[in-house]
């Protein structure tokens, strides 16, 4: 792969040796024939691949590449989807082999070699931008047919792109697999490691570890607090605290999330004594979604209004993971209130009791079982965004 200076703007930076020359702009319309899928109810599909189920069915979801389930039919071969409505509108993909779309995607045509890979990324970097978010977001094919693009005009020089994208997109695949494989395990695991209903306890225990286990509510084995009402007329860019909020505590991730958020200088000591967090709290979403979970384990962070905080007398790590069971989330979210934005409050989430170990020795050790287990999952993640990052980079060097 050589390197050319992008001396024209219709010039990629990075270039396959041996091709040259300006990059042609070129509308939709002009490289496909635009259509759409046809309705289909995953009650009819399955969800694993059959002698009779063989078509893979895209969706809008872009969850495992938008693969809904299979069909023993298909609509297309070789084409380019995007989908049309909904949280994921302008989300572009080639689609290579025989396939079924359903209607929430629309579906790029071509009979000269235009439906690549290569023509899907292209399209993908810039199809965001033509979302309409008036209502439900949408990118429809009227839309769609009027965005124009840069494309190289070699069909080889295309193909060696798709060829070059495809690859990251299988190791992105590949490591997205071990990923939702661990993410597996752990699920299973914390149900065979914590009593199921009715049973005092675990189906699977560590050696040396007997007698049952014993109710306790959260109240009785953590401080339950909540964080300050800062004032948004005092946040800054530079602050040197981080304000953590419920929008920190994301579903995807064991730790609280610092890339989003305001900062705070605050030099009230008192303030600073109660709400800056401390390694190891445990915090709890009480509005929106509630009862999701995350664990501190950065510096320079002060807690916000409406988030709850635990602060472990126990074995901390233990009292997260018993926390991520699912059953803490499901009893939060039964019990919430409000409007279209439900809510919970200090008592219930110290209220809320379940089995757990009196045996701080075994608390350490389930803990410590899953903190590795979350770990290994953590970085899994790391290695899927540096190449997901990798991508992005080369994204923005090989096209126009």
């Amino acid at each position: 792969m050589g390197d050319i200076m992008k001396e024209n703007k219709n010039i990629p930076e990075i270039r396959f040796e041996g091709f040259e020359g300006e990059w042609i702009q070129k509308e939709i319309k002009e490289l496909f024939k635009i259509t759409r899928g046809e309705v289909l109810a995953a009650t009819e599909t399955s969800q694993v691949k059959t002698g009779f189920m063989t078509y893979p069915v895209y969706s809008s979801q872009t969850k495992n590449n938008g693969l809904m389930g299979y069909y023993h039919d298909y609509l297309f071969e070789n084409a380019i989807t995007w989908t049309t409505d909904g949280a994921n509108a302008g989300t572009v993909k080639y689609r290579k082999g025989k396939f079924y779309s359903t209607n929430v995607n629309g579906v790029l045509l071509s009979d000269d070699g235009y439906a690549n890979q290569a023509i899907a990324e292209s399209i993908n970097i810039i199809a965001w931008k033509h979302v309409s978010y008036v209502g439900n977001p949408k990118l429809m094919n009227n839309v769609m047919s009027k965005i124009k693009i840069y494309i190289s005009d070699s069909l080889e020089e295309q193909q060696l792109i798709s060829d070059y994208f495809n690859t990251f997109d299988t190791f992105i695949t590949l490591e997205q697999q071990k990923h939702d494989k661990l993410v597996t395990l752990k699920k299973a695991m914390l149900e065979k490691m914590f009593p199921k209903e009715g049973a005092s306890v675990p189906e699977i225990r560590f050696e040396g570890f007997e007698g049952k286990w014993e109710e306790r509510n959260i109240g009785q084995i953590a401080k339950v607090s909540t964080g300050y009402p800062f004032e948004s007329n005092l946040f800054n860019d530079k602050g040197k605290l981080l304000v953590i909020t419920n929008g920190n505590i994301q579903n995807n991730s064991a730790f609280v999330d610092k890339s989003v958020g305001n900062r705070i200088d605050i030099n009230n000591d008192i303030i600073l004594n109660e709400y800056i967090l401390k390694k190891n709290d445990i915090l709890v979403t009480m509005d929106g979604t509630v009862g999701r979970t995350a664990k501190v384990k950065e510096q320079n962070q002060i807690l916000a209004q409406r988030v709850g905080r635990l602060t472990s007398n126990t074995e901390a790590e233990f009292l997260y993971q018993f926390l991520n069971t699912g059953k803490f989330f499901q009893k939060m979210m039964s019990i919430s209130h409000g409007g279209t934005i439900k809510h919970i409050s200090l008592l219930e989430i110290s209220n809320y009791k379940d089995l757990v170990p009196t045996n701080k020795k075994e608390q350490s050790q389930i803990g410590s079982y899953f903190q590795n287990l979350d770990k290994l999952i953590s970085l899994q993640q790391q290695k899927i965004d540096k190449l997901k990052n990798i991508k992005k980079a080369c994204l923005d060097k090989m096209f126009v």
